[in-house]
């Protein structure tokens, strides 16, 4: 059948009557053009039937016009199809009125773009009923302007999506107006994105309903806002879900208002200074000893005395009593008397030398017997001083090891007389002065061996009583040199036996005419010392020569004897008076042999081999590294390089090589850069082929003498500067292989800090395998400050430090982890810097591997971000002040 529509023109669609109209079927509205659509007039729209509406196509509908849009009634609006509706233009949704809006169902909605919604305005779009409204898809939702939100009721807003409001349309909800249901139903994200006032009106109220997702979301500034009441409600799971920055938002009302049970679930560590600073004595009460081990070292220091007075004996357990002030230590309620073990030895040196001896005493039973020997050293000395006798020989042999020099030489006369001979000769003696020997009695004079009354005695002879002088036994005088003889003064003479008297008149013997001899200018020096020993070792030493041997000893570097440098006098004392390195001769041969520290009766070979340990470097190392990697069976060979290059030592010329020393190599390179003068100062020629090393130990001088045999790789091995050097090896100059092999003979003594990985110092490259910031302190005498980095640290201040350092001169390494490696960086390697640019967060760092050692993958020099590092949990090590060369 032929629609009545066909083939009629604009005029004549505008003609129709509105009964026409109305009879249109939708077979009729089917063979409607576009332009036919277009002419009807307002009434013919108004007559359309919800079934013709419902027929319109897209292009139909896209072809409405706004007088013919507002001519819809709400129903016909709903009529329109689904698929339909797609075809409304933005410009036709805005003309839309609320009413006509009404009539979108919630089958037609899903239908709708995101620019058909954003269209309508905000007027209309509250005419949506909350069933509509519901079928918003996500995008839909995100679509919804800030207005369209501002014009809705709040029955009607309770029916959308919060989640998915863009952040305009966020902004301009009325917080009031959130329901329970979209309030639970908020991401974290959402909830963190809220206005202060939106928070506040319809969140802060029901706080205590979020879920642990949505608290950990809430933005610090929003937290200032939950009432305490609130607050109270809490669980301790939601508490436990804080961050760091909305728990130091808590006020103290809102923190007074947790129970205990919810304070004792708050990560303690993560409160303020000052919130810690006003916690009061219900909150302190509440505290677990598992929150009290959290606490920081900032945190730690803004607790008062009062506040510390109030915790348990138990919550005492807690405390890492390391981080306690002096004045904090002494508030705990438990007492010195009552920390634990463990806390005890936590105990750092500044607060051990910050008790006084009043103290000290009356917690000695309990608390000077739980100190370990190190601890004991740390007592201030005047406190030492004050100690009586009975405490003192209370204290254990290990503990008495740990008494220093310092308070060895405050010990008062009558300390020492009221010691035990047991107590007394495990102190270290040499440590002695004229005050402590003054104290001697003759009981303890008369129960010293030789060697204990030399060691006691030696150097203080004036000091003693007349009473202890009597007491001295003839092999003890027959042990004394000449120049300790001449200590005695004339009233302790008077006061000796005929015997005592005749055996400190006696005279010299050929050796020591022989030091006469060649010091008669009253300097001795490297090469006649040397003399007095190879010819002291031809046949062996007798008692008597060893005896003169240890006068010259004690004579060498005495105002008013004999003059000489620092070196020779240690160096001589080595040979004569021992060594802890004279246990045992490597030569370079592969397996160590006895040797021992000269006594009377010492053969010829081993004088000889004393004499060459520390005057010639004959004492080579041993090169075997099947300990820590593998042995390449080197041999010694004589180096003929010259020590510098042309420009003095430089940073380049280190070459790690086979042993794993790179925290030696880096100090040496970076000591390069910033001090060459130091590394200058620290090794000198002796004019016969061999050098002497000076290393800071303990803050005092300690020399190593090399010669310029060095390990050398057998056939078919070089590096790839053509260097056939095992160990640290260049083509130019050799400073830093000699240093290298000196380094190895230092750690044979005990006492030094060798490398990590063996320590048993054995004069062997593989005890070097594997260390710390010790080498830099080894090399310029400075110690090192130790700053740790971890991912997420905050690193501003670091590098204002390490640019401060650097730019002041200072040695500044890098060492590396195992842990989240990138870019450069080797695992656990020292790095030397050679750059800081703080301003942009870089570090440059050196490889010691240098490029004669480089891997092809790897840059030797290179900047690293300092985040880099942090990743890593690198470690920075920083000197302190100049270097002591």
């Amino acid at each position: 059948m032929t629609s009545i529509l066909s083939g009629l023109s604009a005029a004549q669609i505008a003609a129709l009557s509105t009964a026409q109209i109305a009879g249109l079927t939708a077979a009729d509205i089917a063979v409607m053009t576009t332009g036919q659509a277009a002419a009807l007039t307002t009434a013919e729209v108004a007559a359309l039937s919800v079934s013709a509406v419902g027929a319109f196509s897209v292009a139909q509908i896209a072809a409405l016009t706004q007088a013919q849009i507002a001519a819809l009634a709400a129903q016909q609006v709903a009529a329109i199809g689904a698929a339909s509706v797609s075809g409304l233009t933005a410009k036709q949704m805005g003309w839309l009125s609320a009413g006509q809006i009404s009539g979108f169902t919630n089958k037609q909605v899903p239908k709708l773009s995101t620019a058909q919604i954003a269209a309508v305005s905000a007027a209309a779009f509250s005419g949506l009923s909350a069933t509509a409204l519901a079928s918003l898809t996500a995008a839909q939702t995100a679509a919804v302007t800030a207005a369209q939100i501002r014009g809705m009721s709040k029955s009607l807003f309770q029916a959308i999506q919060v989640n998915a409001l863009s952040t305009s349309a966020l902004a301009a909800v009325n917080g009031a107006y959130l329901s329970a249901a979209q309030i639970a139903s908020m991401t974290w994200a959402t909830v963190g994105k809220l206005s202060a006032d939106q928070f506040k009106a319809g969140v802060a109220g029901v706080f205590h309903t979020l879920s642990t997702d949505q608290v950990g979301g809430v933005a610090a500034a929003q937290i200032a806002l939950v009432p305490t009441t609130e607050i109270a409600a809490l669980t301790t799971a939601q508490i436990a879900v804080l961050t760091p920055a909305q728990v130091q938002t808590l006020s103290a009302s809102q923190l007074s208002a947790m129970n205990a049970t919810q304070f004792g679930a708050l990560r303690l560590w993560l409160l303020s200074t000052t919130q810690i600073a006003g916690l009061t004595a219900t909150e302190i009460a509440a505290l677990t000893t598992a929150q009290i081990s959290t606490l920081t070292l900032a945190q730690i220091a803004a607790l008062s005395t009062r506040q510390i007075a109030l915790f348990t004996t138990a919550q005492d357990a807690g405390f890492l009593v390391a981080q306690l002030s002096v004045a904090q230590l002494l508030a705990l309620k438990c007492g010195l008397s009552g920390l634990t073990k463990t806390q005890v030895a936590q105990l750092s040196a500044a607060q051990i030398g910050g008790l006084s001896a009043a103290t000290l005493s009356a917690v000695a039973t309990t608390f000077l017997a739980s100190l370990n020997a190190s601890q004991i050293g740390q007592i201030s000395a005047a406190a030492f001083s004050e100690l009586s006798a009975t405490l003192l020989n209370g204290l254990t042999a290990a503990q008495i090891g740990g008494i220093t020099q310092a308070q060895t030489q405050a010990l008062t006369a009558t300390q020492v007389s009221g010691l035990s001979t047991a107590k007394l000769f495990s102190l270290n003696t040499s440590w002695f002065g004229a005050k402590q020997a003054a104290g001697l009695t003759a009981s303890q004079i008369a129960a010293m061996s030789v060697a204990q009354f030399d060691a006691l005695c030696g150097r203080n002879l004036a000091a003693l009583s007349a009473a202890a002088i009597k007491a001295i036994t003839l092999d003890q005088l027959k042990s004394l040199t000449a120049i300790q003889d001449g200590q005695f003064t004339a009233g302790q003479l008077a006061a000796m036996s005929a015997n005592q008297f005749a055996i400190v008149m006696r005279q010299d013997n050929p050796i020591l005419a022989e030091a006469k001899s060649f010091g008669a200018d009253g300097v001795l020096t490297y090469d006649e010392t040397l003399k007095i020993l190879q010819d002291v070792a031809a046949g062996g030493v007798t008692a008597d020569e060893f005896g003169a041997l240890k006068t010259l000893a004690d004579q060498m570097g005495v105002t008013g004897v004999y003059k000489t440098s620092a070196y020779v006098d240690q160096i001589f004392d080595d040979v004569v008076l021992g060594n802890s390195a004279n246990a045992s001769w490597h030569g370079g041969g592969a397996i160590a042999q006895a040797l021992g520290d000269m006594t009377a009766g010492t053969s010829e070979l081993q004088a000889n081999r004393l004499i060459g340990k520390w005057f010639l470097g004959t004492d080579l190392p041993g090169t075997d590294l099947s300990a820590v990697g593998t042995n390449l069976k080197s041999t010694y060979v004589a180096c003929t390089l010259p020590l510098f290059g042309a420009n003095g030592p430089q940073w380049s010329d280190i070459n790690q090589g086979y042993v794993g020393d790179c925290y030696l190599m880096a100090a040496l390179a970076e000591t390069a850069l910033q001090h060459p003068d130091t590394i200058k100062n620290m090794i000198k020629a002796n004019g016969n082929g061999t050098y002497s090393v000076d290393f800071i130990v303990n803050g005092k001088d300690d020399y190593v003498t090399v010669n310029a045999d060095l390990a050398m790789m057998p056939s078919g091995y070089a590096w790839q500067n053509g260097s056939k050097q095992t160990f640290a090896h260049n083509t130019t100059n050799m400073w830093s292989q000699l240093i290298e092999k000196a380094y190895v003979q230092l750690v044979e003594q005990k006492g030094v800090t060798p490398g990590m990985t063996l320590n048993i110092n054995g004069n062997a490259y593989a005890d070097i395998a594997g260390g710390w910031s010790n080498a830099l302190t080894a090399v310029t005498g400075q110690a090192c400050d130790i700053y740790r980095v971890g991912p997420g640290d905050p690193t501003a201040a670091l590098m204002t430090t390490m640019q401060n350092a650097f730019n002041a001169g200072e040695e500044i390494m890098v060492g590396t982890t195992s842990l989240n490696l990138s870019g450069n960086l080797v695992e656990n390697h020292m790095y030397f810097v050679s750059g800081v640019d703080a301003a942009k967060g870089l570090v440059q760092m050196v490889n010691p591997w240098g490029q004669a050692s480089a891997s092809a993958s790897l840059s030797m020099k290179f900047w690293e971000p300092i985040a880099a590092l942090a990743n890593n949990y690198a470690a920075v090590f920083v000197t302190e002040g100049k270097p002591a060369h």
